[in-house]
C-alpha cells in the first residue's frame, strides 16, 4: 500500500507466507517484487550465509534470500517505510489454547468438515486431478475429492525402480480404497536428469525439496491427459503424525538438555567426537532430511 499523502509505503504478507514478498531497502527508497530475482536494482550478488543455511536446512529461511541485498518478508509481518525510517513488525501471532470442552469425536468431525470445505473450494474446475503418493496428505485430498464429486477422479503417482524409495504400493492401496482412476509412471534416471534444469529454473531460490522432481514429472503426465489443475496435500504428515523424523528430533533435544560438562567431558570423548554434532544429526535424519534447528546456524 502506497500512501502518497503521508509519503509512506507498507508491505504485508499473509499469515503463512503463501505469497512471497521480497524487497530491497536503501536510504529514502524501497523496491519490491513477488520474486527475489525480480526486485529492481539488485546487484544479484549471492549471500554466503544464505548458501550455508540452504546446505544445512535445505531451505533459505526468511528474512534472507539468496541475494545479499534482497530480503523476504516473514510470514504475518508488515514493513512500513518512509523517507526517514523503516519499521518491521509482526501483525499476527498464532495462539495455541488447549480446549477440553469437546470430545475426540467432535474434534474429528470438525477436522473432517474443515478438510471438506478446503477441497470443495478447489474442486469446481472440471480439468482437476490429484497427486497421489499414498501418504496421509495426498490420500486424504484425493479421497475427499472423490467423495465430493461422486464420480471419477483421476490420480497420478510416480514410482522408482529402487528398493526403499518406491511407494507405489501405498498409492495403489489408496486408489483402490477410494475408487480412483489411477495413473502410474515409473521414472528413469535419464528422465530425472533431463528434468532437473527445468525444475531448478522454476524455483525463485534454492529449495531442497526431494519431491520437486517427481511432482514436476507427474504434472507433465497429467497435462498430457488434458488436466490443468492438480490438487495435493502439504503438511499432512505433521497433522496426522506421519513423519518419524520428529520423534528422532526429540532424542536430540533430550540429549542437549544434559549438562554441557557431562556431554563434553564424559559422553562425547568416549566416541572421539561430538556424537550428536550437526553432521551426525543430518545423517541420522535420513536421506534429504535436515535437522530441526533450534537456533540460527552460522558458519565457522
Amino acid at each position: 500500500m502506497i500512501d502518497r499523502l503521508r509519503q509512506s509505503a507498507t508491505l504485508l504478507v499473509d499469515r503463512f507466507s503463501i505469497e512471497t514478498v521480497c524487497y530491497r531497502l536503501w536510504r529514502g527508497g524501497l523496491a519490491f517484487s513477488d520474486s527475489a530475482s525480480a526486485v529492481p536494482g539488485s546487484k544479484g550478488e549471492h549471500d554466503s550465509q544464505s548458501i550455508y543455511d540452504y546446505l544445512y536446512l535445505h531451505v533459505i529461511p526468511a528474512p534472507q534470500t539468496i541475494f545479499r541485498d534482497v530480503a523476504r518478508l516473514r510470514a504475518a509481518h508488515r514493513l512500513t517505510t518512509t523517507a526517514r525510517k523503516h519499521s518491521l513488525e509482526s501483525w499476527w501471532v498464532p495462539q495455541f489454547v488447549e480446549d477440553d470442552r469437546h470430545d475426540m469425536q467432535c474434534r474429528m468431525r470438525t477436522f473432517v468438515e474443515a478438510v471438506e470445505r478446503s477441497v470443495a473450494e478447489e474442486a469446481d474446475e472440471p480439468h482437476t486431478a490429484c497427486f497421489l503418493s499414498g501418504g496421509t496428505d495426498s490420500s486424504t485430498v484425493a479421497g475427499m475429492l472423490r467423495r465430493l464429486r461422486g464420480g471419477p477422479v483421476h490420480a497420478y503417482s510416480i514410482g522408482f525402480e529402487a528398493e526403499g524409495y518406491d511407494e507405489m504400493e501405498y498409492a495403489r492401496i489408496a486408489a483402490r480404497h477410494f475408487g480412483l482412476e489411477h495413473h502410474e509412471h515409473y521414472l528413469t534416471p535419464s528422465e530425472l536428469a533431463d528434468a532437473m534444469p527445468d525444475v531448478a529454473a522454476h524455483f525463485d531460490q534454492p529449495f531442497g525439496n526431494s519431491s520437486a522432481l517427481p511432482a514436476h514429472c507427474c504434472a507433465l503426465k497429467a497435462r498430457e491427459d488434458g488436466f490443468t489443475r492438480m490438487l495435493a496435500g502439504d503438511g499432512g504428515d505433521e497433522l496426522y503424525g506421519g513423519n518419524a523424523r520428529y520423534a528422532t528430533q526429540k532424542v536430540f533435544e533430550l540429549y542437549h538438555q544434559l549438562p554441557a560438562a557431562l556431554r563434553g567431558r564424559v559422553l562425547e570423548p568416549r566416541h572421539g567426537h561430538d556424537a550428536l554434532s550437526p553432521r551426525a544429526r543430518i545423517q541420522a535424519g535420513g536421506r534429504v532430511r535436515a535437522p530441526l534447528a533450534t537456533s540460527h546456524a552460522r558458519p565457522s
